[in-house]
């Protein structure tokens, strides 16, 4: 009973917090836009819209990567490999999200996160990833 409770706390805050970056997005916040794509990529992954989901987990990252939010372009390539990974077992494209997670994570200086990332999902790919990486 408790965690059903809490569950449906959560998910009220979620919704809440969605509703007011839709906002933001609304009233012409670019800083936002990202979150936005985010958030409606978590939804359509957890009503099982995976060709949603596959087309908005990119579309999240490429505009928080263009905007320079390089954390956020880590986090977001990070989730759409797990849920490449554990929803979809698609290991080849979750290895390629979690590569460019990596990169993300360490271009931003998280060397810490990006060498946790590295060692815990090593087994996805066969060659090794870069320990440099340039920005264009």
């Amino acid at each position: 009973w408790l965690a059903r409770q809490k569950k449906k706390r959560y998910i009220k805050a979620a919704k809440k917090i969605k509703k007011k970056v839709a906002d933001w997005v609304k009233k012409g916040n670019v800083n936002a836009v990202h979150y936005h794509s985010l958030f409606e990529a978590e939804d359509a992954a957890l009503e099982g819209k995976s060709d949603v989901a596959t087309k908005l987990y990119p579309k999240a990252k490429i505009s928080a990567a263009r905007s320079g939010f390089q954390h956020d372009a880590a986090l977001i390539s990070e989730r759409h490999a797990e849920y490449l990974l554990h929803d979809l077992k698609e290991n080849d494209r979750a290895a390629q999200c979690f590569q460019d997670s990596i990169q993300y994570y360490k271009g931003w200086g998280s060397d810490y996160k990006a060498d946790m990332l590295r060692k815990k999902y090593s087994y996805l790919w066969t060659d090794a990833i870069p320990n440099e990486i340039t920005f264009n």
